[in-house]
């Protein structure tokens, strides 16, 4: 999964992670901020997604 860091070691941005992404960046990352409008996702709930995050350790914020 392409991310960039903008503060190294600290804070990056990325596109949308896929839902079998998220074990790998819950390696890496300890929180997570979602900005995207409803109309940029059809996927899996929002909450299911965020439940997800958080059952790997991270803060998900929404």
């Amino acid at each position: 999964m392409p991310y960039r860091w903008i503060i190294n070691g600290k804070l990056a941005i990325s596109r949308y992670p896929l839902p079998s992404e998220v074990i790998e960046l819950s390696k890496i990352f300890d929180a997570v901020v979602i900005l995207i409008e409803p109309h940029e996702y059809t996927g899996v709930p929002i909450q299911t997604y965020l439940r997800r995050w958080r059952s790997l350790g991270a803060r998900g914020i929404l």
